[in-house]
Parts: structure tokens; sequence; C-alpha cells
């Protein structure tokens, strides 16, 4: 090979070599340039996210405006509804001004023509003392019956007057619940020239059911002199509000007390009645009408064998007077599927019967506790005022109330029903939930299916422990549950790891005080 060509060879590989040292140049040029691109996308991904959630927090601003908005119409609405309210009240309260004025005026004008009268008799009686005696005596006799006729027609005149200030009193006190109402009850006075009411005058007998969410009752009265085999008035003693049903729920196999044998449970069934939320209402294997009409039905049995066996001669259709309680919150809805599952239940012929009456729990109490403690301490007087809290299963009722008359019995409400939904069935709800938390829900669920008398009398036991010793007090409190003496055969149910568990603390769960007080305050 010549000395020309090697040189050209050697030109041609230093060109490539050049260029392939621009083109690994160029590449690295590039890759930088790819880096820098890249890290500018990421920039702007960054950035489009931080804009995403700039967007996502004006959107939630927006919301949030769009509540407070509607919160301030809302206000604003309430405002005019209270303005008005109080427009109503300042007409009230001058309609009462000017008919206390007419009034007053009435009274000083009748006032007046009294003192007229006293002077014309005075006039009248020294002009004619120059008569006769006998004359003056009759002339005298005369114008003492037109007096005394003009002194009762103002005495009857001012007695309107206070009644009538009376009843714009009553009637005037609350613009928003006007409706005063009396409450009149049966005289259970025994003696034999007592009136039967007129409008019920076939009633023998008079029932007073109070069904309950938890617990209910049941006592019987005679309001004839008809002599019973044993004892006119019975009381049935307090009764669970639960029913067991068979496998298909179809049939009741018992009710009330607990039982041994193994039966579905259902429970907490009344508190589908009423204003308690939806998220508070129990879940039930069966449509809660059957189960109030069916627990009515086994009332029934009780109520009907005990009129049978005490009275003879009782028609229970035609000579009984039920009166069943109801909490005051109830609806004419609520009142009429009460109708439908007492009519269901066999108690009475129709569902409209007129021998089927409602009366309100505090309306109840209140009564009762008249009858019976404020008599007691002779605290029994007119326009006495009382409060009546009632706390149940499911809710606390606060009412007040006035003594309005003694006799018959009169009695009005002077503030609304106050309500709260707090009760013993909230704490039971908190803690059967401890108890799935620790032993699992399907485990607890065999347990109160199959051994449902244990499992009652731990969650009532935890209660009454917790209603007469817990005050949030002391942070000390605790309360100590031993597993294995109150729910044995929880023993046989729970998994492997939670019985190592339960073992390790010898099967005693330890509930302290801030699991006490959550259940509470819940």
């Amino acid at each position: 090979m010549s000395s020309e060509v090697i040189g050209r060879l050697i030109a041609d590989f230093n060109n490539l070599n050049e260029k392939c040292v621009h083109l690994v140049e160029e590449n690295q040029n590039l890759k930088q340039q790819n880096q820098n691109l890249q890290q500018e996308n990421q920039i702007l991904k960054e950035k489009l996210q931080e804009k995403d959630k700039q967007l996502e927090k004006l959107q939630e601003r927006d919301k949030q405006y769009e509540k407070l908005e509607q919160h301030v119409k809302n206000l604003e609405k309430q405002k005019s509804e209270e303005l008005q309210q109080l427009r109503q009240l300042e007409i009230i309260s001058q309609n009462l001004h000017n008919n206390l004025g007419i009034l007053e005026k009435q009274k000083s004008e009748e006032l007046q023509q009294l003192r007229q009268l006293e002077i014309i008799s005075q006039n009248l009686h020294n002009n004619l003392g120059i008569l006769g005696s006998d004359k003056t005596k009759k002339n005298d006799i005369k114008i003492t019956e037109e007096r005394n006729k003009f002194l009762t027609f103002l005495t009857n005149k001012n007695e309107q007057t206070n009644q009538y200030l009376a009843t714009l009193s009553l009637d005037n006190k609350d613009a928003n619940n006007s409706s005063e109402y009396f409450l009149n009850f049966f005289d259970t006075s025994l003696e034999k020239d007592t009136e039967k009411s007129k409008l019920y005058p076939d009633i023998q007998v008079v029932v007073g059911i109070d069904f309950g969410a938890i617990s209910s009752a049941f006592s019987v009265y005679c309001v004839t002199t008809k002599k019973p085999k044993k004892s006119s008035n019975y009381t049935w003693d307090l009764r669970n509000t639960i029913l067991k049903y068979n496998n298909k729920y179809s049939d009741v196999m018992g009710w009330n007390g607990i039982s041994k044998y193994i039966y579905n449970v259902v429970e907490l069934f009344k508190l589908h009645l009423g204003g308690l939320p939806d998220n508070l209402k129990p879940k039930l294997q069966v449509e809660y009408k059957k189960a109030i009409a069916d627990y009515l039905k086994e009332i029934g049995k009780d109520i009907k064998n005990e009129i049978a066996i005490s009275w003879t001669g009782v028609n229970y259709f035609e000579n009984v007077l039920l009166v069943l309680t109801i909490p005051a919150d109830y609806s004419e809805k609520d009142k009429d599927i009460m109708r439908e599952c007492t009519h269901n239940a066999k108690l009475v012929k129709n569902k409209s019967s007129e021998k089927l009456q409602f009366i309100t729990e505090s309306e109840a109490v209140a009564i009762y506790c008249m009858k019976n403690e404020l008599q007691k301490y002779n605290l029994l007087s007119i326009r006495k005022t009382f409060i009546i809290i009632d706390c149940g299963g499911s809710t606390t009722d606060i009412t007040t109330h006035k003594l309005v008359e003694n006799n018959p019995l009169q009695l009005s409400e002077v503030t609304e029903l106050i309500r709260d939904y707090c009760g013993c069935t909230f704490i039971d709800e908190e803690f059967i939930k401890l108890l799935n938390e620790k032993f699992e829900t399907r485990t607890m669920n065999l347990i109160k299916k199959n051994h449902y008398g244990p499992f009652r009398n731990t969650v009532y036991e935890f209660f009454q422990h917790v209603m007469e010793l817990f005050t949030g007090d002391n942070m000390e409190f605790y309360y100590t549950l031993d597993v294995e003496e109150k729910i044995p055969e929880l023993l046989q149910h729970v998994s492997k790891e939670i019985k190592e568990i339960m073992e390790a603390d010898n099967w005693l769960i330890d509930i302290k005080y801030n699991e006490i007080k959550k259940m509470v305050d819940h």
C-alpha cells in the first residue's frame, strides 16, 4: 500500500474520529437537554398538582361559603319568624291591656252607679221618714229589695270579669303554643251513690296500660260497686318488653322473662314510633307493627284472664275501658298506628273504638304525683306549679304543670315538653359495642341468641353499677367484668387468639373511667 493511500486513510480516520467525538458531544448535549426537560416537566407537574390542590381548596371554600350563605338565610328566616311572633305577642299584650282598661272602666262605672243608688236610697229613706210607720216599713222593704237586686247584679258582673281575665291569661300565655288543655279523669270513689260517666255508661272496669320501650305494666280497676271475687284493684308486675319468636318469626313462643330455651329475641320495637332519629332505631327481624301488636296481644291475655277471674258478668268488649300511655311527642300517625296495633292485638272491637283512650306519659305521671306524693306532703293547692322529670329507656322528658282545680282535678301544662334522647338503652348499646370489639360481633350474636339470659343480665348489671355509682367526678372509677362468672358460655365460642389474650387476663375486663364516660356522654 502506498504512502499516499495510507495518508488518506489516516486523514479519513481522523475525520471520522472527529465526527464521532462531535456525535458523542451532541449526544451528551441531548442527554443534558433531556434531563433539563424532565426536570422542567417534573416542576410543571408539581405546579399543576399544586394548582389542583388550590382548586380543590377553592371549591371547598365555595361549598363552605354556600353553607354559610344558607346558614345566614336560615338565621334571617328565623329572625323574621321571631319578629313576627314578637309582633303577635305585642298585639296580644295590647289586646290584654285594652281589655283590662275596658273592664276597669266598666267596674268604675258600676261602682259609681252603686254610689248613686246608695244616695238615692238614703234620700228616699229621709223623704219617706215623715210617713206612718207601716207605710215606711213597706217602702223600706221595697227599696232594700231593689238595692239587693242591683248588688247581686254587680257581684255577678265582677265574677264574670274575673273569669274573663283568668281565661285571657291562660289562653295567651304562649303565642307559639296556645294549646292550653285541662285533664279530667275518672273519679275513683267506690261509694254507692257515685254516678257513672255519661260518656261511658256501660263501663265497669278501667284498665291502664303502661307500654314502655324497656318494660311494661298494667293495672285493672273496678269503677262500680259490684264486689269482686278477690280484689277491685289489681296491678300487674313490671315486665320486660321482650318477645321470643320461633325460627321463622311467625309465632310468639314466649315474652317478658328470660327463658332457658333458644328463641329469636326481639326487643326495643317501641322505639320505631315517635321522633327518635332513624340512626338510633334498632334493627328488627320482624316488622315493628307486628311486634307491638304481638306484645299487646300477650298483655291482653293476662288482662282478660284477670277480669274474668275477678268479676263475673263483665263483658270485656262492652264493659271495659282501656287507657294506654303514649309519649307526648306522638303524632296523629303514631297514635293511629297504636290504635291499629291494639285492634290487631284483639284488645278492642274496632280500630276507632271509644273504649280505647290515650293519655300522655307526662300527664299520667303528673296525675300520679298529685294524687299521691303532693297530697302526702300537703302540697296539693290551687295554682301550685310542679316539674315532672320522666327518665325513660330512650328519652328524658321535662314538663311543668299547674294545678288549676282540685275537685274535679284539672291540670294545665305551663311549658312545652323538653325532650332529649338519652337513657339506659343508649348506655346498654355502647356496652354491647364494647363487648363486640372485645369478642367479635359474630360471637356476641351467638351468645345473644343461644344464651340470652346471661347476656342480658350482664348488660343490666353493668348499667345498674354505672347508674348508681358513676358521677363523672372520680377519675379512678372503673368496672371489672368477670366473663368466666357472668357469661361462662362465651369461653366456648371465642377464637383461639382472643382466648389466649383473655386467659392471660384471667378472663377479667377492666372498663376504665374514660370508656365509661364515653358511653354515658354518647
